[in-house]
């Protein structure tokens, strides 16, 4: 690996493979690759990692500084605000203008926008630009575009279009299984897309297919699931709304599906700084640097020497 720091190291995953984020801007991915999304210009899958090749050349992916992963497509930022994707493209969530699937790294048909932030759902994609606005493409089959398709799906990055109070912008972007969510400089949150459970927490299970602000205020960070999304707020308040199987909601005793954002006791008192949803279960770090860990565990993923579900 390289020694040059560029970028915050980071990793992202699915069921299936796992992209990490290295300091110095390059990329390096594992697991399934049956569409490409490995990005090594093969559809090997490889228990171990395997370096992103550059779209150009014949060398490797660099200047990176923020990845995503959907299920089974992968996103890269670079340094001076562009997009490349790859992987499964069928919906257009790669947004390169048609429905190819990559096995290496593609230029995202985008506008000239510098992007700053990039979010990868289930098969569709967010991009969010430096003047706060919100871009998207892929599927759009529970309007978790927040735009009008003509067929269901869109191939191209496309402005999602929201009225903001003065002074107000997105600063954050999150995407889930069939929806979508951003965080504004204000502390407001506005979701679109699939409601089954209630993901969206604007208080009933209705599909929303443009942007509708929730009750919920100053929050600072937001995590979606794959059907429920967790709040962070500013003075480390955790709160939760959607599906409430597996205990993902740190919430004992559940027996319905949350619809609004509701406070985890467990957290009253305790200073969050940063929270993760996965596909069923979730995670807050403390200022302390310990970390809770809460949901599904039939595998082991909550690390705490079990396999029974735990709301916290």
């Amino acid at each position: 690996f390289g020694k040059d720091i560029l970028a915050a190291p980071m990793v992202a995953s699915n069921s299936f493979n796992s992209i990490a984020l290295m300091s110095d801007g390059t990329v390096w991915t594992w697991g399934d690759n049956t569409y490409g999304q490995l990005g090594n210009n093969s559809v090997t899958s490889s228990s171990m990692p395997v370096q992103v090749r550059n779209p150009i050349s014949d060398g490797y992916l660099d200047g990176i500084i923020k990845v995503a992963q959907g299920m089974y497509h992968s996103v890269a930022l670079t340094s001076d605000g562009k997009v490349y994707t790859w992987g499964r493209g069928a919906d257009g969530q790669l947004g390169t203008g048609n429905t190819d699937t990559s096995d290496k790294p593609v230029a995202a048909f985008t506008t000239s926008k510098i992007y700053v932030d990039a979010e990868a759902g289930y098969d569709h994609t967010l991009l969010l630009d430096k003047n706060g606005v919100v871009w998207a493409t892929g599927n759009n089959d529970r309007g978790q575009l927040g735009v009008a398709t003509a067929d269901g799906e869109s191939h191209i990055f496309t402005r999602v279009n929201v009225e903001l109070g003065v002074g107000e912008k997105f600063v954050s972007i999150t995407a889930g299984d069939g929806y979508s969510m951003a965080l504004t400089n204000k502390g407001n949150v506005y979701a679109w897309g699939d409601n089954t459970h209630g993901q969206l927490g604007l208080g009933d299970e209705t599909e929303v297919a443009t942007p509708k602000k929730l009750a919920i205020a100053n929050v600072r960070q937001i995590s979606a699931g794959e059907d429920y999304t967790l709040f962070l707020q500013m003075n480390g308040t955790v709160y939760a709304t959607g599906n409430y199987e597996h205990n993902k909601l740190g919430i004992y005793n559940l027996s319905a599906d949350l619809r609004t954002p509701t406070r985890i006791p467990s957290f009253l008192g305790a200073s969050v700084v940063a929270v993760s949803a996965g596909t069923n279960h979730s995670l807050a770090l403390y200022y302390t640097t310990n970390a809770a860990s809460f949901g599904d565990n039939s595998y082991g993923q909550l690390g705490n020497g079990t396999t029974e579900d735990s709301a916290y």
